[in-house]
Order: C-alpha cells, then structure tokens, then sequence
C-alpha cells in the first residue's frame, strides 16, 4: 500500500552444499481500497504498478494488459497495443490514459474511450523544456473550477533527478515550478510516488524534507529533520508517513513533523 513502483534487491539460500543467490523486484502500489490485500493468482503478467477506482470500478495495469473489474473479486483482462507495456492510469477529460513505454522505448500514452479497447500509443514530444522524457512512472489528475490537469511523474533523460510534468491537454507537457530548476526537485528518488492527502499532493524531496502542491504546478518544500533522502511517502490510517534513508516521520496534516532515527535507516 505504500508508494514506489518498485523495489530491486538480491535474496540468497544456503545449505551445507553452498550458497547461491537470485535477484528480484518487488511492486508496491497504493490500493484504493482501505485495507484490502490484491493477489492476482489467475491473471500471470508483469508486475501491477497501478491500481485506480475509477466511476465504482477498479482498474490494475500488469504490463501489457489492464485488469477491470467491479467489485474487486471477479476481473477481465484487455490487452495493451502490442508492444506497448503500461504503468499508470487514469481518467481525464472524458478517456482513459495509460503511461509506459512503447516498443522502441519511448515513453508514451495510450488512449481509450471506455478502457478496454486501447488506442495506438503516441509517443509524448511536445515538452516545454531542454530535456525529453525518459519514463513515465505515475499519471496522476487535478482538478479545480478552471479545469483539469493531468501530472506526470517522471524521469527525464540525462538528469538524474525525478521531475513532475504538467498538461492541460495530454498533448504539450510542462516542467512544475518546484524548488529546483526546471521542475526538478532535488535529489529525488526517482520512482517515488505522488500521494493525495488533507487536499493536497504530496512526495518524498530531497535531503530531509518532502515536498507539496495544491496544484500540481507549484511545489513547496517543508523540513523535516532526521529522515536523511526522502524515499516514500504513503498515507496510512489517516496519517502521513515519510521514509527516508535515516528515519521515518509522520504527520497528522502535512505540516507537522514526529521523526523517528531509524538505525541503518531504510535497510533496516
């Protein structure tokens, strides 16, 4: 339930005959529902990296597929184009858009009008700004009583900082204003999620703060001291909780901040 989309490490098994060892990643998405455990046994694809409740419907991107269903216990499968494997979901304006990477591994958005019949992916090129985009890792939508928005969590290429673009139309993207250039903001782990709360969006920043926005446009940067590089942060049971690589925080509104040293911090 905590944000990230994903997680690598390396697990090893031992016996009197030796040791050997495998690597893995491990998906964590925010569920929609409060509470509930998602397993997936029937539907064998790559990994969940979304999973949004959209107009009383659930809707989960594995990879190459998006997984619908109802009520959450029964779920139909509709393929992606080929080629194009997805990350993230939402509605906006009317449609469905899926963010990944198309097969020639530009990073692009797909298209449907009731979110089982996809259109070919468009490669995203209209960004207003020196750097194109790497990967999408998050889609996410604001809304206010001039319109709506939709935000991109990415990666661009050649930095190595995280960025949050904005569009007005899906089409022609905009670097945030945040507290570093270009929409960059700070050391920030790149596949850390964006994350809804008391009214406004939250992410992890850079070296002990986290960062929020009303609007998705505008970021601001709050201290909070001993967390060390922000890494997640997730709502749970109406509180806010920041992982940094020196110690967890929470708050009960976003502005104040209870930390806590954690020894080897995020490794432990």
């Amino acid at each position: 339930k905590t944000g990230g989309t994903g997680s690598s490490g390396i697990g090893g098994v031992s016996n009197e005959a030796g040791f050997d060892s495998v690597s893995f990643r491990v998906s964590v998405v925010n569920s929609p529902i409060e509470g509930w455990d998602w397993r997936r046994e029937t539907h064998p694809s790559g990994a969940i990296t979304d999973i949004r409740q959209i107009d009383g419907a659930l809707y989960a991107v594995a990879g190459d597929r998006v997984l619908h269903s109802p009520d959450g216990d029964e779920w139909m499968v509709h393929p992606l184009p080929a080629g194009f494997e997805g990350q993230s979901l939402v509605s906006f304006d009317g449609q469905f858009v899926c963010g990944g990477i198309d097969f020639d591994g530009s990073a692009s958005l797909s298209f449907s009008d009731d979110g089982v019949t996809w259109a070919p992916p468009q490669a995203i090129t209209a960004i207003d700004g020196p750097h194109s985009i790497d990967a999408i890792g998050q889609l996410e939508v604001v809304s206010s009583r001039a319109g709506s928005r939709m935000l991109m969590r990415t990666s661009l290429a050649g930095v190595e900082q995280g960025a949050v673009m904005y569009s007005e139309d899906g089409g022609t993207w905009y670097p945030s204003r945040a507290p570093h250039p270009g929409g960059m903001i700070g050391e920030l782990f790149t596949e850390a999620r964006m994350v809804r709360a008391f009214g406004r969006l939250y992410l992890p920043g850079g070296e002990d703060a986290v960062l929020y926005s009303n609007d998705g446009i505008d970021w601001f940067e709050i201290e909070v001291p001993g967390i060390g590089a922000g890494l997640a942060v997730s709502l749970i049971s109406g509180k806010l909780h920041l992982v940094g690589t020196q110690g967890i925080s929470e708050s009960l509104n976003g502005f104040d901040w209870n930390g806590t040293a954690v020894e080897n911090g995020a490794n432990s």
